[in-house]
């Protein structure tokens, strides 16, 4: 049992209110258009002879080489010569013709002449399936898997092309349509005539990603890679890309839960061991997007979406300098890339570059599209954060403001107003905030956490004790250890308040058992026990404290008084000492000099 002796009672200043949330760096799921195009070294192929003049032989030969090797403009141009030379209609070039035009982007052109085509020759499978893409790269989907139906059930005419194109092209106008099951049945045929088709695989990759079945697309996309070969306009930078976006799902917090839960332990009986299984399993399957996401970008150093994804990435792996280069390479690929931008802002914010974010969070803030799934009320959210962090409260508060109106449901967003007023030191309007987020999300650990220091400003000390313990039961699985603590530091300060000198002490040791490496909590804990007069066990924290901490001057100042209650004089007069040389002009540490040699006189 601790003796206790009644003392003069010390503030402890609180943890500071923080804007850290699990998740706080946005990360949106997309659809990205089906082919990013990366150019790959053609095949060489040997040019036929020079011709005679109006010789359709010879521009027929020139158009079927130089679209196979791929040099578009220069085989449609040789397409069109020798369609203008042909004295009869043929179906052939003007499905060769369709095909250059839809790798060229020139859809409109490319289904006039999957028409023409068809005109001649109207059971021509290759035209219809011409038609079909064409007409999906159009949006007009139904369109699209009425003709690819067309040219299956026809099965005639395919040139040197195969069905399997025609499953792959009907599949990717159902996925369009988010008919998922449709699409993926689509590319299982397509593998039955093709296995061997790294396009088809990275498809069903990325369906299976849309479904949320991330372990199959990374199967799938595994195998893509494996294949290596048809990859059409594709690259082996898209298998990749989704295989990284499938490693960032499974590291979400839902799919890593059911991962540790699946473990054959009684985990809910174990909090730590729980917890550490989601915390490895989530950095390991960081780690695995990291990787992808790095083979996309070396292999396609232009992909701008995946240097964006890289970066959420890293942010979430808590490595934000290296957060910060992707995210501005993506940008100086692709200025207007919203996502980008507000990541940065985000990410600067993390940073504690305030000006820089805020910079990124206007300029994200002036592009009217390519949000992909973020939204602007998470760049007003970042934007009030920066703001903020420079002392800006008014406008600040005039920030999350905007984004409140845009989501008026966002606890994040309630949070971080309820922090922003409490900075202004408004502490009734930021605890109305405060009751706001809580009650968007009542297990909203920052929420709580947040409360509670909202009230120990307003001295409300049973309150906000409370509150940190209900953000100790709330939500803590991918709480950082630094912030867990800092619940049980503030609360321990609390109780000391409050006249519970054992649970202060008791919760400042749960503070360090959290977090060992807390100079507050090993300082709260030798203060804790210089109040009860175990000045030796007071002497070892502050030792602890300024093992982590050697710049503290407080620190050495409260060593050098345990020392001088145990009576080793020299050590006390020392410990000051170590502090006047930080700050010669720190005041307690030069009364205590003082005191102490004029006491160590005499003696």
């Amino acid at each position: 049992m601790i003796k206790i002796n009644k003392i003069q009672k010390v503030r402890f200043p609180p943890i500071n209110l923080s804007f850290n949330f699990w998740g706080s760096i946005i990360i949106a799921q997309f659809s990205l258009p089906f082919n990013i195009n990366i150019p790959q070294q053609p095949t060489a192929i040997p040019t036929p002879p020079t011709p005679i003049n109006g010789d359709f032989n010879y521009y027929f030969s020139l158009c079927n080489v130089l679209r196979k090797q791929p040099q578009l403009e220069e085989a449609l141009s040789a397409c069109n010569q020798a369609i203008n030379l042909s004295k009869k209609k043929r179906a052939d070039l003007w499905g060769f013709r369709s095909d250059l035009l839809l790798k060229l982007g020139q859809y409109d052109q490319a289904l006039v002449s999957s028409l023409q085509a068809l005109e001649i020759q109207p059971k021509n499978s290759l035209a219809l399936t011409l038609k079909c893409r064409s007409l999906l790269a159009l949006g007009q989907q139904d369109q699209a898997i009425s003709a690819c139906d067309s040219a299956l059930e026809i099965n005639q005419n395919w040139e040197e092309f195969s069905p399997s194109l025609t499953w792959l092209s009907r599949g990717l106008a159902q996925e369009q349509k988010t008919q998922y099951s449709e699409a993926l049945a689509s590319f299982d045929q397509s593998l039955k005539l093709e296995p061997q088709n790294s396009i088809v695989l990275v498809s069903s990759c990325r369906v299976l990603l849309e479904m949320e079945k991330n372990e199959q697309a990374i199967g799938s996309c595994d195998n893509a890679l494996k294949v290596n070969q048809n990859w059409g306009e594709s690259s082996p930078a898209q298998a990749w890309f989704w295989r990284g976006l499938a490693f960032s799902g499974l590291a979400k917090y839902q799919q890593v839960l059911t991962s540790c839960e699946a473990v054959k332990t009684d985990l809910e009986k174990d909090i730590v061991v729980k917890n550490n299984c989601i915390k490895t399993t989530r950095i390991s399957r960081l780690e695995s997007a990291k990787t992808s996401y790095k083979q996309a970008t070396m292999i396609a150093p232009e992909f701008a979406v995946a240097w964006t994804y890289q970066g959420i990435n890293l942010g979430e792996l808590n490595e934000y300098d290296q957060a910060r280069k992707a995210l501005e390479t993506a940008i100086k690929i692709y200025p207007n890339n919203a996502l980008a931008l507000v990541n940065l802002c985000a990410t600067l914010n993390k940073l504690g570059n305030y000006q820089e974010a805020l910079t990124a969070c206007e300029s994200g803030l002036q592009q009217d599209s390519n949000w992909l799934e973020s939204e602007p009320a998470d760049t007003f959210i970042q934007k009030a954060q920066a703001l903020a962090g420079l002392k800006r409260y008014e406008e600040g508060i005039l920030a999350i403001d905007q984004a409140l109106s845009l989501k008026p449901d966002s606890a994040i967003a309630w949070n971080t107003k309820s922090v922003i007023l409490w900075q202004a030191q408004k502490y009734q309007e930021a605890l109305n905030a405060s009751e706001k987020a809580l009650a968007a999300d009542p297990n909203y650990f920052q929420g709580w956490f947040n409360r509670g220091s909202i009230l120990r400003a307003m001295q409300e000390n049973q309150e906000a004790l409370r509150a940190y313990q209900r953000a100790i039961a709330s939500d803590i699985t991918f709480i950082p250890i630094e912030t867990l603590g800092s619940v049980w530091t503030n609360s321990s300060a609390i109780l000391w308040d409050l006249g519970q000198y054992p649970e202060a002490i008791a919760a400042a040791n749960s503070a360090i058992g959290i977090d060992p490496n807390s100079v507050s909590a090993w300082f709260n804990r030798g203060l804790f026990f210089t109040g009860v007069k175990d000045y030796e066990e007071a002497v070892k924290s502050y030792q602890q404290a300024l093992k982590l901490d050697p710049k503290a001057v407080n620190i050495w100042v409260a060593q050098g008084m345990g020392f001088f209650y145990l009576k080793r004089y020299s050590e006390a007069l020392n410990a000051l000492e170590e502090a006047l040389k930080i700050d010669p002009n720190y005041l307690p540490a030069l009364q205590n000099r003082d005191l102490i040699s004029r006491y160590f006189q005499g003696k």
